[in-house]
């Protein structure tokens, strides 16, 4: 005869699951601190202020770094737990996703201190504004992603509500990246060296954004599975 809810191999399940969220959650944390500080170097970047960008960018990396341990204790512990534990690979995605969004903060903060301090790049009020509001939306899209974490395990159903948020603003995010796309051409197009760099860093944060939606995705895979049950 089939187990019923309540069995011991339940309970276990269910500690498993709670350890899981406690350590997603302090990985979360962790990678919101360094993003939080990328997206204000923007700020401090767009104000020309060359020495708040470079030490917000050894913050970040000190962030990054943090995080990149928790998420190797979180594999691990996925490692050994086996196959015995049901969607572990959706766990796995997501972990590594959220360390992507931290490693992309680091790159987004070097490369803007790289700038910052060797070059003196003139951004028009309206690109800086577009560029501005884009880190906002970025911050803003994964302070909904973390709402969505926190409410994984004691309320899932929330959490489906947040990660669906997450989604609606990078659509918004899209549409700044489409726009700063072409306009830093137009921008930098007298000075080379700082077009490329532009881009790269604006590719970034739009890359960043793009991973945030794609943990949300997972995150609301988890937190529907969790409803259903």
């Amino acid at each position: 005869m089939a187990e019923y809810w309540g069995s011991t191999e339940e309970t276990e399940f269910t500690l498993v699951e709670m350890s899981l969220s406690e350590q997603l959650l302090a990985l979360a944390r962790n990678v919101n601190d360094a993003i939080r500080d990328a997206m204000n170097a923007v700020n401090d970047f767009i104000e020309h202020n060359a020495e708040a960008v470079r030490q917000r960018s050894v913050k970040v990396r000190g962030f990054k770094n943090g995080a990149e341990r928790v998420k190797d204790r979180i594999v691990d512990y996925l490692a050994r737990l086996g196959f015995s534990l049901p969607l572990r690979d959706v766990y796995r995605q997501l972990v590594l996703q959220l360390d992507r969004i931290a490693q992309n903060s680091d790159a987004i903060a070097y490369r803007l201190s790289v700038v910052a301090s060797e070059r003196s790049v003139k951004l028009s009020n309206s690109f800086a504004n577009k560029l501005r509001s884009m880190a906002q939306l970025v911050f803003n899209e994964y302070s909904t992603l973390l709402s969505s974490i926190r409410m994984l395990q004691e309320n899932p159903r929330r959490s489906v509500d947040e990660a669906k948020k997450v989604m609606a603003i990078e659509e918004e995010i899209d549409q700044k990246y489409r726009e700063l796309e072409l306009d830093v051409i137009t921008e930098l197009k007298d000075d080379l060296l700082s077009l490329m760099l532009m881009r790269e860093i604006i590719d970034l944060i739009e890359d960043t954004a793009d991973t945030i939606k794609d943990a949300a995705e997972n995150i609301l895979f988890l937190a529907l599975y969790k409803v259903s049950r």
